[in-house]
């Protein structure tokens, strides 16, 4: 079994992009159809910095278990922390371009409705941001440190071991 690769640039990218082109394209084909434009809520931003909260606090306290106190974890703990990751990864790209997107829609237009899109779908699209640094630390913290002596089963076979055979 292959380990786990760090997701990619190109990846992350990516998501953002097609985030970004279906928030831009949304508002033009919600009036093309005749229907409303939405006014963003403030809860998205919310649950959106919410999430990076958690997911950061996650990335704290694996950090510290992993590379600060030098202990393991549980395989399945491991694995679900990854996968919080990769998850919160997509997530936060997806919300992140879709709210950017649905921003660059209302730049430049002087009503009040669409100063308040603009400005609650930046506000959103910064929590987005945020989830996503807050995963991508998360990924980088579930990497296992490397060993600081090169040869340490060598020391514990060797001579230098202190309890008898």
């Amino acid at each position: 079994m292959s380990p786990a690769q760090r997701s990619s640039a190109w990846f992350i990218t990516g998501v953002l992009m097609v985030g970004l082109a279906v928030g831009r394209v949304l508002p033009p084909l919600l009036v093309r159809f005749g229907s409303e434009v939405p006014v963003p809520n403030w809860s998205p931003a919310v649950v959106l910095f919410l999430g990076a909260l958690i997911v950061a606090g996650i990335a704290w306290q694996t950090w510290n278990v992993i590379h600060k106190e030098r202990k393991t974890i549980a395989s399945r703990h491991a694995i679900r922390v990854l996968a919080i990751a990769k998850s919160a990864i997509i997530v936060g790209a997806v919300f992140a371009g879709g709210y950017f997107g649905f921003m660059l829609a209302f730049l430049g237009v002087d009503t009040e409705f669409g100063q308040l899109r603009f400005w609650r779908s930046m506000l959103a699209g910064i929590a987005g941001l945020a989830l996503l640094a807050s995963a991508v630390i998360l990924e980088w913290t579930c990497r296992l440190p490397e060993d600081d002596d090169g040869d340490e089963s060598a020391e514990v076979g060797g001579t230098n071991d202190p309890t008898p055979a």
